[in-house]
């Protein structure tokens, strides 16, 4: 009770205040304040103000930069939207000057340019919005070389410039290798199905089609084309046995042998029994021989079978899918090469020769339903293959193991087609499929 005879009732609370002070650099001094009240009963009340923490604490300032992409195609190029943001603490931080430049890799290269607004950059300072960004453009410019250009931002007394990588490059090749029973259209209806699959564009990277065509002919008749690719190539197997599987990795000479090549120099076996020199007479004897037995054990219903391979892929046609290849693989672009049954023998010797002739060639492979024993790349191979799997039975050269299980389909009763069966939206090889290929795709593009 005061002495004029009124009654006051107060809640005392402790208080606590922080002061901040920032400098224009970005450097701050911190206090911390804390005001203690203590109750001292009939003696009224005790206030103390305690300065118990001073430091000095750096924040400096941040810029980054943001682009709507990360590579271009040089095929079909495309500006780079980019903003700068420059901040303080998390906090936007407006009328910032920040200055912008261009790095590429390699040096040699020509870079391309950036604009702000309707010009060029110039090497004047630039300030950020009321909203603390500042919006430019980059331009790949006429430079045809592949490349990495890489754009800097600065501003005084950031913690440290900020970039955005920007891969100047060709586009993306998908290439197609048919297989067995394959003619032009439907090697090319194989690629127009891809091209419905993939579209135009991966990412940012454009992508292109292409089809590398070995040209086969087989009966009419899903049970025709079984029964030749599994007859034939027994009987090319117990044949090479005969020199002790010198031929069992060579299957040019398997095609050579079956469209009466084998004596042609231009072919493989015919170069090969030139370079063995008088004994390449005893050789082309036991080819011929074995060429002979291979037709005496084809029977009447398997003689049309013979023209199966009769237009099939010589040397000069294999050093002409060498050579798009290698004009592909100077030009910068990435190759995604899907190959099917037969065709998977001719990519590993393509992919092979590519990458021993240019060991920097960027490459991906797609093994599907593969007929060769040795892979260079994911592949998908269906249990209800009865093609692939035929030539399992006979033991030749082994192939992959079967990783999808798939129901039968009166659709393709071979289960080796690779529309019918490898594409099929109603099976799990669909998924399977695309998925290896989108996943191959993402190594070129990333």
């Amino acid at each position: 009770m005061f002495l004029d005879g009124h009654v006051w009732i107060v809640d005392f609370h402790n208080r606590k205040e922080v002061v901040t002070i920032c400098q224009p650099s970005g450097s701050c001094s911190s206090s911390t304040t804390e005001t203690i009240v203590r109750d001292l009963g009939p003696n009224g009340f005790e206030v103390r103000w305690l300065l118990y923490c001073a430091h000095r604490d750096p924040r400096p300032l941040h810029i980054t930069l943001q682009g709507d992409r990360r590579s271009v195609s040089l095929k079909n190029p495309q500006p780079v939207r980019l903003t700068a943001r420059t901040s303080f603490n998390g906090a936007i931080l407006p009328y910032k000057p920040v200055t912008l430049r261009l790095e590429t890799t390699p040096a040699t290269a020509t870079p391309g340019w950036l604009a702000c607004g309707q010009a060029a950059c110039s090497s004047s300072i630039r300030r950020t919005d009321s909203n603390g960004e500042f919006h430019f453009t980059y331009y790949p410019g006429s430079g045809n070389q592949p490349r990495t250009d890489t754009v800097i931002a600065e501003c005084e007394d950031c913690s440290e410039p900020a970039r955005w990588d920007i891969d100047v490059r060709h586009e993306v090749v998908i290439g197609f290798f048919n297989g067995v029973a394959n003619t032009d259209a439907a090697a090319q209806k194989s690629v127009k199905r891809l091209e419905d699959e993939f579209g135009p564009q991966h990412k940012d990277s454009s992508l292109e089609y292409d089809w590398f065509y070995n040209q086969t002919a087989c009966g009419k008749g899903a049970l025709g084309k079984l029964s030749c690719l599994e007859d034939v190539a027994e009987v090319f197997e117990q044949r090479s046995r005969e020199l002790g599987g010198v031929f069992a990795n060579r299957w040019e000479t398997f095609w050579d042998i079956l469209a009466g090549r084998h004596q042609q120099d231009t072919s493989f076996t015919g170069r090969l029994i030139g370079l063995l020199g008088d004994g390449g007479k005893a050789l082309l004897m036991w080819v011929d021989g074995a060429a002979s037995a291979m037709l005496n054990q084809l029977t009447s219903g398997f003689l049309k079978l013979l023209t199966l391979f009769i237009d099939s892929p010589t040397y000069e046609n294999q050093a002409a899918h060498l050579g798009r290849l290698t004009r592909y693989a100077d030009e910068g672009s990435g190759l995604l090469l899907v190959a099917h049954s037969q065709g998977n023998l001719f990519v590993n010797s393509a992919v092979d020769a590519l990458k021993a002739a240019k060991p920097d060639a960027q490459v991906q492979v797609v093994h599907v339903a593969p007929a060769s024993p040795t892979l260079r790349g994911d592949y998908v191979l269906a249990d209800i293959d009865l093609v692939i799997n035929g030539l399992r039975l006979t033991g030749l050269n082994s192939v992959p193991d079967i990783n999808i299980n798939l129901p039968l389909s009166k659709i393709d009763p071979t289960g080796h087609s690779f529309e019918p069966t490898y594409l099929d939206k109603a099976r799990a090889a669909y998924s399977r499929t695309i998925g290896t290929i989108t996943t191959s795709l993402a190594a070129l593009t990333q």
